[in-house]
């Protein structure tokens, strides 16, 4: 099996669906294969892509957005984006909020449609599921404050996340904040651990 490795990229294709999750750089998403080994260490100069990019990076406005070709890889390149389907954008009428709420934390199974319907849900949450009602409250917060922070920057500074950017921060604030809390004394588990149990890591 280990001789036969090399093969094994041959075999694996990504689909890309709406492009937040399929690496631009690392994912076999063209015909080419994995592009950082065809451009190696030109690989985000040559794109003006950082090599975390994912594929929904190169697109803006429904359109394929990429700098110029200097190379005849990356007009090979250029060529082959352009017959391929753009990847599916996220439904641009929907909340910005809820729509990164529901698409990445699935504990939830029918999520709150509009900020007051969240907080009734963290209010239900009692008894039994005081646990859950902590991991909840602190989920909205921190989702207030990562879009508060996101309007911010696209109003001021001009700049802006993918929602699988804005999710590994949400995240991150998450399991740092959750780490910092210890656990009640008839707890079995951490509220980290719960929140680990029910949540789509990304980072």
């Amino acid at each position: 099996m280990l001789q036969l490795k090399h093969l094994l990229p041959i075999f694996l294709r990504c689909s890309i669906g709406n492009g937040f999750t399929a690496s631009f750089w690392y994912d076999f998403w063209t015909e080419l294969g994995p592009l950082h080994l065809l451009f190696r260490s030109t690989a985000s100069r040559s794109f003006r892509l950082p090599i975390s990019a994912t594929v929904a990076d190169a697109t803006r406005d429904s359109h394929w957005k990429l700098p110029p070709a200097r190379s005849e890889n990356a007009v090979t390149l250029q060529i082959i984006i352009s017959t391929t389907p753009v990847p599916s954008p996220i439904n641009a009428s929907d909340s910005y909020l809820w729509r990164l709420h529901t698409g990445g934390f699935g504990f939830i199974s029918s999520p709150p449609s509009d900020i007051l319907a969240a907080v009734s849900m963290c209010l239900s949450y009692n008894g039994i599921y005081a646990s859950q009602s902590i991991i909840l409250k602190l989920l909205l917060r921190v989702l207030v404050y990562s879009l508060w922070r996101e309007r911010n920057g696209r109003i001021f500074r001009d700049l802006n996340h993918h929602p699988l950017g804005f999710f590994r921060m949400v995240d991150r604030q998450m399991r740092d904040r959750l780490m910092s809390l210890s656990p009640g004394p008839s707890d079995v588990h951490s509220l980290l651990e719960l929140y680990f149990w029910f949540v789509v890591s990304f980072s």
